[in-house]
């Protein structure tokens, strides 16, 4: 059995946020909700709304992905899950999540950018396994 670790997801994070860069597709407005309640456990905070300022995004209540996909004359049938970094306390989206994607998309590769839970944000109610959750759930997804 392999052992998946959140040092082995970090490396993947940083590999993948690594690759960034500017490329031709297209933004997606298709945003997929995770969980259709709400995250399990978490009901109750689904609609406390998302805080983003500048380069990061916090309070993230309601994990989702957000589909990009590329031209349709460079699709391949891959897809990828990009989870941007930011320590647990930020998501950097735009640097780390849409620029993957658009850099994924110029490659023929469907990228779908994750919106996870924060465990490390000051006053968090999450914990690490909550990040894996929603990691697992895109990659059913």
């Amino acid at each position: 059995m392999i052992k998946i670790t959140f040092s082995k997801i970090a490396l993947l994070l940083i590999i993948l946020s690594t690759v960034a860069m500017n490329t031709d597709a297209q933004d997606s407005s298709l945003v997929i909700p995770l969980w259709k309640d709400g995250a399990p456990g978490f009901e109750n905070l689904k609609n406390q709304p998302e805080l983003a300022k500048d380069w990061w995004i916090r309070n993230i209540n309601n994990p989702s992905i957000t589909v990009f996909l590329p031209p349709k004359d460079k699709a391949t049938g891959t897809a990828v899950v990009v989870c941007p970094g930011g320590g647990f306390t930020n998501l950097v989206f735009n640097a780390e999540g849409k620029d993957a994607a658009k850099f994924l998309n110029s490659l023929g590769v469907t990228a779908f950018v994750l919106k996870y839970r924060l465990f490390r944000m000051e006053n968090s109610p999450y914990k690490e396994e909550n990040a894996l959750q929603d990691i697992f759930r895109a990659m059913r997804l």
